[in-house]
């Protein structure tokens, strides 16, 4: 059975991957907004800082159109801070768990960092490790 500090810190990890989904809602909404009207991005990568400012420069015709696109992109934008918070209280508070040695040695490895505050799904060690805290 898990601690109550082991339960909190899951839960915290849980809310991060609660915003990584509706992040991807809010992407995919504001994207079929733009696409019902005609909007595509002809840059390479979507959902970076260029294609954030491109999708701000898109004119609408009526005022509604203009504050469902602002609405669209509030949520796109809130979702990634709240994943950034998230990201950082994880990292703030991950030091005082009674597993941290085994993120340290975890984040030793090449190519494996304890948290991934942008990561839209959790990495497969994580959810293996997440999982072994269940049936502990």
């Amino acid at each position: 059975m898990p601690d109550e500090v082991s339960e909190a810190t899951r839960d915290l990890v849980r809310a991060r991957f609660d915003a990584n989904k509706a992040e991807r809602v809010a992407r995919q909404q504001l994207g079929h907004f733009l696409l019902r009207h005609d909007f595509r991005y002809p840059g390479r990568t979507a959902w970076t800082k260029t294609h954030l400012d491109w999708i701000r420069c898109r004119k609408l015709e009526h005022e509604a159109q203009k504050r469902v696109l602002v609405d669209y992109l509030h949520a796109v934008e809130e979702t990634g801070d709240r994943i950034r918070r998230l990201g950082d209280d994880i990292s703030e508070l991950v030091k005082v768990w009674s597993l941290y040695p085994l993120t340290q040695a975890l984040g030793a490895l090449r190519g494996i960092r304890p948290w991934w505050p942008r990561r839209r799904s959790p990495p497969s060690w994580e959810t293996s490790v997440v999982s072994s805290f269940r049936s502990s």
